[in-house]
C-alpha cells in the first residue's frame, strides 16, 4: 500500500477516534461537574455528546456502573477507542498483530486527546469571551471550564480587567504534556 494512502487512512482513523474519544471524555467530565446534557437545558453540545457516545457507553454501563459522579464507563470507552485506533493503525502499517505495548500507548494517546480537547475548548472560550460573552455557547464554556480555571484565577487575579487564567492553564497543560512525554521516552515505552 502506498504511503500516501496509508497517511489518508491514518488521518481518517485518527480524526474519527479523536472526535469519539473527546465526546466520551466530555460526557464523563460533564457528569462529574453535574452539567445537564439534555437539549432542553441550553447545553449546546450535550445532545451531540450523548448521541456520539451512547452506542459504546450504554453497553459498558450494564457491566460497570457509574460510581457517584465518576463515569468510569465513559472513561473506559475513551480508552478502548484509543486502543482500537492504535490497533487499526498498527494493522494498517505492519499487517501484523500489534504489540502489547499498545495498552500503554493507548493511555498516552488518551492523554494527548484530552490535552488537545482542553486546548481547543480554552481557545474557543477565550475568543468567545471577546466576541460574544453573553451567548449560550460562551455561558456553556464558562460552566465547563470554570472548575479548571478557578485554581489559576486564585493564583493570579485580574490584571487590568483581563483574566490570564486560560493562558496559565494552557501553559500548565503543555508543561504536563512535555513532562509525561519525557518520562515515556526515558522509560522507552514506545
Amino acid at each position: 500500500m502506498s504511503s500516501a494512502l496509508i497517511e489518508i487512512f491514518h488521518l481518517i482513523i485518527q480524526t474519527t477516534a479523536s472526535v469519539l474519544v473527546g465526546a466520551c471524555i466530555l460526557r464523563a467530565y460533564m457528569i462529574y461537574i453535574q452539567l445537564n446534557m439534555s437539549s432542553s437545558s441550553g447545553n449546546p453540545i450535550g445532545k451531540f455528546v450523548l448521541t456520539a457516545t451512547n452506542w459504546i457507553v450504554l453497553p459498558l454501563r450494564k457491566v460497570i456502573p457509574i460510581m457517584g459522579r465518576f463515569d468510569l464507563p465513559s472513561v473506559l470507552a475513551a480508552y478502548l477507542l484509543c486502543l482500537i485506533e492504535l490497533i487499526l493503525f498498527s494493522l494498517l502499517i505492519r499487517f501484523s498483530v500489534p504489540s502489547p505495548l499498545l495498552l500503554i500507548n493507548a493511555v498516552w494517546t488518551l492523554f494527548n486527546i484530552i490535552l488537545s480537547l482542553l486546548t481547543v475548548l480554552l481557545i474557543v472560550h477565550a475568543v468567545s469571551s471577546w466576541v460574544q460573552a453573553n451567548s449560550p455557547q460562551a455561558q456553556f464554556l464558562n460552566k465547563l471550564l470554570n472548575p479548571l480555571l478557578r485554581p489559576f484565577q486564585k493564583l493570579i487575579p485580574l490584571v487590568g480587567g483581563i483574566d490570564f487564567s486560560p493562558l496559565l492553564l494552557l501553559l500548565f497543560l503543555q508543561i504536563l504534556k512535555i513532562l509525561i512525554g519525557a518520562f515515556i521516552a526515558e522509560a522507552h515505552l514506545f
